[in-house]
């Protein structure tokens, strides 16, 4: 069949559309050089040895090949972790993928520690950039001073700055990924013109960090869609979607303040997430979404899953606040 993947949405024959995977995102490592206190990943800290958690080199080849099975070509295959680039059979994976006729393009995200501070290994890293179809995703949170420390616990930015120069004389193509925080947020052009500066640069990625932004404007959609909407109740139908974007705005207060005061830090992650896992859990009872699991529905048994996740990884991250960067 020919056409675009939302044609399926009318079909009258069986066969379903197929579109080829446009990003495939897989993590290779779980462990991180560093130790930042706003980690989405929840990375343990730990570059070497039996603190470093990597997957193999032939389960990582077995995963990407099963992606393509199923869905024919991936356009880009983006690289995570924790921090790819510990990965001790890295460049033979990124070898892999520049062969592979199925594969696109490979994007490597990177804190880019070992491009600052390992010349033998840059040298293998400009091999691949010069050779194309290969780019990497470079962690910059702006050339100010305002937000290092709450966002990486330290001031790396003569480290990012030297990466960055690494780069333009190896020719290895990068985009700059920003987290934006209200620390970092006034110098969002500042960033645009620091990647202008480089050759090799190939733009800016904005990452807001503030989750519950997305999800508000998400509720919005929503409410102008007349989907997600409750129970008949005692005084007319449940407001689901207005209580849950008042959720998502107590939520953001609550994140400001507590980055504001500096309370939790590296934690704001995890206690958003089980806030809302169990909101989610017991504010789907007023919803009218179908519960085939013993009076549960699916959205339920992931908000469930996701709050004690999170409860897991916040104490973890207790535990280990006390070490320090390898």
């Amino acid at each position: 069949m020919t056409g675009t993947l939302g044609r399926n949405a009318n079909a009258t024959v069986p066969e379903v559309e197929i579109l080829s995977t446009c990003l495939a995102l897989i993590e290779i490592v779980d462990s991180c050089n560093l130790a930042c206190p706003t980690c989405f990943a929840d990375s343990p800290i730990g570059a070497t040895g039996d603190r470093l958690k990597t997957h193999s080199l032939e389960s990582l080849k077995t995963r990407i090949q099963g992606v393509i099975d199923r869905k024919g070509k991936i356009e880009i295959l983006q690289l995570s972790g924790g921090e790819p680039t510990l990965h001790p059979q890295f460049f033979e994976l990124v070898d892999w993928i520049h062969a592979h006729l199925q594969i696109d393009y490979c994007l490597v995200n990177t804190n880019a520690v070992r491009v600052a501070r390992e010349e033998t290994f840059l040298g293998e890293l400009g091999t691949r950039g010069r050779r194309g179809h290969f780019q990497l995703y470079l962690q910059f949170d702006g050339p100010q001073e305002a937000g290092q420390l709450e966002l990486r616990g330290s001031d790396f930015r003569d480290m990012k700055r030297l990466a960055m120069e690494r780069c333009e004389r190896e020719g290895i193509p990068s985009t700059l990924a920003m987290t934006v925080t209200p620390e970092n947020l006034p110098h969002l052009w500042d960033t645009i013109l620091t990647g202008l500066d480089f050759e090799v640069c190939r733009g800016v990625s904005f990452q807001p960090m503030l989750l519950p932004v997305p999800l508000i404007l998400g509720r919005i959609g929503c409410l102008s869609a007349g989907c997600c909407g409750g129970k008949i109740c005692s005084f007319g139908r449940w407001p689901s979607v207005g209580v849950e974007s008042g959720f998502q705005v107590v939520a953001l207060i609550i994140l400001f303040i507590l980055r504001r005061k500096q309370w939790q830090r590296g934690q704001h992650f995890h206690l958003f997430l089980i806030a809302y896992g169990l909101f989610r859990f017991f504010h789907e009872f007023m919803r009218a979404t179908p519960k085939p699991f013993d009076g549960l529905s699916g959205y339920q048994l992931i908000a469930l899953a996701t709050a004690v996740a999170a409860g897991i990884a916040y104490r973890r991250r207790n535990l280990e606040a006390h070490h320090t960067p390898c």
